[in-house]
């Protein structure tokens, strides 16, 4: 899941990696200007079963709080 579209408007496909799979991107629309943390928690509730996702990779705290508070376990990478 990503929402930068205005500045990355390409998407590269890289190859699978062992165990992985590329089933979809879900990208906000171009014209959303809805705060992230709700974005996100929309795309949670409407796309995602929270119990199939093993794991979650995030930079912002305010996020990984909130998938947190999903039940989704988090890597945060802010702080490699």
């Amino acid at each position: 899941m990503t929402n930068y579209r205005q500045k990355y408007p390409k998407t590269v496909h890289l190859p699978d990696s062992p165990g992985t799979s590329d089933d979809a991107l879900i990208m906000r629309n171009a014209h959303d200007r809805r705060p992230d943390p709700i974005v996100k928690q929309d795309i949670i509730d409407q796309f995602l079963n929270k119990k199939m996702i093993e794991m979650w990779i995030d930079d912002r705290s305010s996020i990984i709080m909130q998938v947190r508070a999903n039940g989704i376990p988090v890597t945060d990478v802010g702080k490699c």
